[in-house]
């Protein structure tokens, strides 16, 4: 079975984290574990969050195209209204040392604010692409916003 983007269930592996109660670290490591595992030779790899539920394919697009664009970045991320970069993220092999290192709660947006890495931080076309899911409030806001489809989330309360 093949969907519209050409995407097999065959390609489709689910990484078990055991320590994932231990926070976000341990997830990112037991799934760069296995893609290491399946492909030891990997350049980079997309990192995404599951509760992210608006993130286009588009914008995985214009990461791996900014990355193409300058071979010496070692991330392309996208920017939150703070201004820290933050996943959807493309990281290069350069960076998978200090992702298995990562412990707790860090995940990489702890590496994109160390100077040692140069990285590309994209503008989404709405903050609202961001959109971050974490409590049920968020996810009725979440839920509205998808039927609407008008935008009318506002981005100060996300």
């Amino acid at each position: 079975m093949e969907s519209p983007e050409g995407l097999r269930r065959e390609q489709v592996r689910i990484v078990n984290c055991r320590d994932a109660a231990q926070g976000m670290a341990h997830s990112l490591r037991a799934g760069l574990l296995e893609l290491l595992r399946l492909e030891p030779q990997l350049d980079a790899v997309v990192v995404m969050l599951a509760d992210q539920p608006f993130i286009l394919p588009a914008m995985i697009d214009r990461l791996v195209e900014k990355m193409e664009e300058n071979a010496e970045l070692d991330y392309a991320a996208y920017q939150l209204k703070s201004g820290a970069a933050s996943p959807p993220a493309l990281l290069a092999r350069t960076m998978f040392g200090a992702v298995l290192l990562l412990d707790g709660d860090a995940g990489a947006r702890k590496l994109f604010a160390q100077s040692r890495y140069k990285g590309a931080v994209l503008m989404p076309t709405t903050q609202d692409l961001l959109f971050d899911v974490d409590t049920p409030e968020q996810l009725e806001q979440a839920r509205a916003y998808y039927l609407d489809r008008t935008g009318n989330i506002s981005v100060a309360n996300m």
